[in-house]
């Protein structure tokens, strides 16, 4: 646990929990996340499973230099983590959100030779339904942009919204759970997150299914809408090995179901060949 550096010299963090013997289990957060999103799972699988915690580029206890901020570059720090922490192969990946699109651009670059499982989590391959795709959350380069200027008037503005569709809407989360979320939310800078964005809203990751041989879990908030339904249920139908489900809450289901989906990925990671 503690720091490293990446191929240009920035320095980022991460936790373990657990023994370093038991099988690996890496947590990636959406963007604007923490580490203690993930505070639920820690306490379930840190028994019997090596429970890493990433703080990627312009997040947490990572240097706060405005650089590199883009989808490919994570990739590759990612695959700096899993060298440093000593992961070997077989290693299982959980990812939230921007945390999917860095684990699925690791794949692209990497393949998947590492991994032994992967669990997405509210995710899509590509965010604008353009180029003949249509299970994106948003409609056009329009409306990506009107996004980017909402975005734009201050992250502590924007966090709202964010809070929201992470919270989702028929979900009852406790003034703790909610005071947590936002407090979180809002210990980033604006700058950085738009950019961070803007990276992850012009992914098109279609390419990426076909690359993977290991079994995929996707999960999704049944309280985050249609439309965050919809991408799951894509999402899933194109990879060849792939599972479902949902959960209670919006993209932070894992958080605010902890129960449920904790029980459901200890699942998952004790199947056969899926």
């Amino acid at each position: 646990m503690g720091y490293y550096s990446t191929n240009d010299d920035y320095k980022l963090y991460y936790d373990t929990h657990g023994d370093r013997s038991d099988p690996p289990i890496v947590f990636l957060y959406d963007l604007g996340g923490k580490r203690r999103f993930f505070d639920r799972q820690v306490k379930e699988f840190a028994r019997d499973h090596y429970v890493i915690r990433w703080d990627y580029r312009a997040h947490g206890s990572a240097d706060s230099d405005f650089r590199q901020l883009n989808p490919e570059q994570l990739a590759e720090d990612l695959s700096v983590l899993f060298d440093d922490a000593g992961l070997g192969d077989n290693i299982c990946v959980a990812a939230s959100g921007l945390g999917a699109g860095i684990l699925l651009a690791y794949i692209r670059a990497y393949g998947d030779s590492r991994l032994s499982r992967i669990v997405l989590m509210d995710e899509t391959l590509k965010y604008l339904n353009i180029d003949g795709w249509t299970h994106g959350t948003m409609e056009d380069e329009l409306e990506a942009v009107y996004y980017m200027r909402e975005m734009s008037f201050g992250w502590e503005k924007f966090v709202p919204r964010l809070v929201e569709q992470m919270i989702g809407g028929g979900t009852a989360a406790s003034d703790e759970e909610r005071k947590m979320i936002s407090d979180a939310m809002l210990d980033n800078r604006n700058m950085r997150m738009m950019a961070l964005m803007v990276g992850h809203l012009v992914q098109d990751l279609r390419d990426v299914p076909a690359l993977v041989k290991v079994p995929v879990l996707v999960t999704y908030g049944r309280d985050g809408g249609e439309a965050r339904a919809d991408m799951a249920k894509a999402m899933a139908e194109q990879f060849a090995n792939s599972s479902l489900a949902d959960f209670k809450g919006g993209t932070m289901h894992y958080y605010l179901d902890a129960e449920s989906f904790n029980k459901r990925l200890r699942t998952f990671l004790a199947e056969e060949g899926v």
